[in-house]
Order: C-alpha cells, then sequence, then structure tokens
C-alpha cells in the first residue's frame, strides 16, 4: 500500500508544479499587458 500513496503523491507533486508554471506564465503575461496599457496595479 505503501508504494501506492507513495506514486500517487508523486504525481500530485507533479500535477502541482506544473501548475505553478503555468499560472506564473499566465501572471507574468498579465503583467505585460497592464505594462503596456499603462496601468498599474
Amino acid at each position: 500500500m505503501d508504494h501506492w500513496i507513495e506514486r500517487y503523491r508523486r504525481r500530485a507533486e507533479e500535477r502541482y508544479r506544473r501548475l505553478d508554471a503555468v499560472l506564473a506564465r499566465v501572471n507574468d503575461t498579465e503583467s505585460g499587458n497592464d505594462e503596456q496599457k499603462g496601468n498599474t496595479a
């Protein structure tokens, strides 16, 4: 049973890392759009 849990944990961590990367890119893109428009947050 421990093997299954460890495998599930690793998969979940990888998914969260990919999600963090996507969210960081979206945040960077939105920040760039605000700067181009002259808006500041």
